[in-house]
């Protein structure tokens, strides 16, 4: 026995000799804790299996397992979240969510990538949820490249609900770009059921930064500007349908508009406009319309909000004064754009239409708090209207901070779900 664990085995003696299983417990974790930061893992995991509690028990392997990962000891990690998992079998998720942690960084080395695997071969539900799965799918494609391609479709067969399943090869298709593997990532984006996500996926491709042959961004753009204009619509299509469709339309005519495709850019953005016409809430008609406003003005396409949609509209549609306190705030984002003083007066009256007082107030009267937190955003907005800000992946955040057609532009998508977290 090697001298330096003599004071640790005769402190395990001491746990053993104990009644109380508590003070047991806290001891014997103790004792594994400081024989582990020493190198003694054959002692770790004696003290451990004897840790009567099973909750400390289960509590001490996963701060262990922690800090082997901190340390970059990892070798001890499969043994220590193996006894974790038969100590608590419901603890399956810790050990996906360790092997996760494993991967983070810029490059996290093949060895770390190759131990998370293995860990998720431990238990029989390494993840609590569906997007769990997503997330290391994702982040594996993302620093273990084409090296990994095959444990990362293995992932991806786990993601059997059929939105997940298209998220997670919209995140292949992705990688296959990235590998420059074309033909590949395109017959993925193919295969999509639904057009509106085969149009997203080959929008996808043609602004990826990996494309870099003009020929196949022009390609792509075609596709996707080809399976958008399959979906049918009219006035009586499901409204949700028609909003997402006016969105998607002017994402695509701006973005083949930038890339050069100036013809093909403006036809679709006709056709945004035409979609926008047809939804039949006041609010959601305007909030698109205004969107593409700013898109347009943007684009040098029009001079301004004012030439291109009658304000009266606003005041017709029949809107609360906290709707169309939303509709100027919009239009006030389009002026600002022509600058800081262009938008004023729009800013001004969002302030007062979102002051007025409810023509039927509900049976607790006015709500003014209602009314205070809708001002407090427009002033809020209004003071940081002038600064840059970069959209941050923080919907939450970003949210507050990017004028709302900026935000759409960014975190709008076809393959979004309920419970995706996005």
């Amino acid at each position: 026995m090697d001298e330096l664990s003599a004071p640790l085995k005769a402190a395990a003696d001491a746990a053993l000799g104990m009644e109380n299983p508590l003070a047991r417990s806290a001891l014997l974790g103790e004792v594994a804790k400081s024989q582990a930061r020493l190198g003694f893992w054959d002692d770790v995991f004696e003290s451990a299996t004897k840790i009567p509690n099973r909750a400390e028990k289960r509590g001490v392997l996963r701060d262990l397992a922690l800090g082997c990962i901190e340390s970059g000891g990892i070798e001890p990690l499969p043994r220590l979240l193996k006894a974790m998992v038969e100590t608590d079998p419901a603890s399956g998720p810790v050990v996906g969510r360790l092997a996760m942690s494993l991967m983070d960084g810029d490059a996290p080395g093949a060895d770390r990538i190759r131990m998370a695997l293995e860990l998720l071969r431990l238990t029989s539900k390494p993840f609590e949820s569906r997007r769990g799965v997503y997330d290391f799918l994702e982040r594996l494609l993302a620093v273990g490249g084409e090296a990994f391609e095959e444990q990362a479709r293995v992932i991806l067969a786990l993601l059997t609900d059929a939105d997940f399943q298209d998220w997670g090869q919209l995140a292949l298709m992705k990688s296959l770009a990235r590998w420059t593997r074309w033909k590949e990532a395109e017959e993925i984006a193919r295969k999509f059921t639904q057009p509106r996500r085969r149009s997203w996926a080959f929008l996808d491709l043609a602004r990826s930064p990996d494309a870099t042959d003009e020929d196949r961004i022009h390609s792509c753009f075609g596709k996707s500007e080809e399976f958008l204009d399959e979906i049918e619509y009219d006035e009586n299509a499901d409204q949700r349908g028609v909003e997402s469709l006016a969105a998607q339309y002017r994402i695509l005519g701006k973005a083949a508009f930038t890339a050069g495709l100036t013809e093909a850019g403006s036809r679709i953005l006709e056709r945004a406009e035409a979609v926008a016409a047809m939804i039949t809430s006041d609010l959601q008609r305007l909030k698109m319309q205004y969107f593409l406003a700013r898109t347009l003005r943007e684009l040098g396409l029009i001079d301004s909000v004012g030439n291109y949609l009658d304000k009266k509209s606003i005041r017709d549609a029949g809107l609360t004064g906290i709707d169309r306190s939303r509709v100027f705030q919009w239009s006030a984002e389009v002026g600002d754009l022509a600058g800081p003083r262009a938008g004023l007066s729009d800013w001004t009256e969002a302030v007062r239409q979102a002051a007025e007082k409810q023509a039927a107030p509900n049976r607790f009267g006015d709500d003014e708090f209602n009314r205070a937190q809708r001002i407090a955003e427009i002033v809020r907005r209004f003071s940081m209207r002038n600064e840059k800000f970069e959209p941050t992946g923080d919907p939450d955040l970003d949210a507050v901070r990017l004028p709302g057609a900026e935000f759409e532009e960014h975190y709008y998508s076809p393959f979004a779900i309920d419970d995706c977290g996005c």
